[in-house]
């Protein structure tokens, strides 16, 4: 996992944190050097106690950073879990 998201950073990749149940940011003393600049991130806290309020919150701070709208109907199949024709 960490590979993927080194590579990530150096392909500028938006990234988001996900913190969840006071989790912690990781401290760069605590990282390998490709990845210093994970700690800098803006990061989302969530929590179990409100799931659903909790998975809502994260779907609209992570929508607006997709490079589709909520309106578009044509989103890849990946996302939607439908099967493209």
């Amino acid at each position: 996992m960490w590979l993927e998201i080194e590579a990530a950073l150096q392909r500028n990749v938006r990234i988001v944190p996900i913190l969840v149940d006071g989790a912690k940011m990781p401290r760069t003393d605590n990282l390998p050097p490709g990845l210093y600049a994970l700690t800098r991130r803006q990061a989302l806290k969530l929590s179990y106690e409100d799931s659903n309020a909790q998975a809502t919150r994260l779907i609209e701070t992570i929508e607006p950073l997709l490079p589709w709208s909520a309106a578009e109907a044509t989103r890849p199949a990946s996302i939607t879990g439908t099967v493209a024709a």
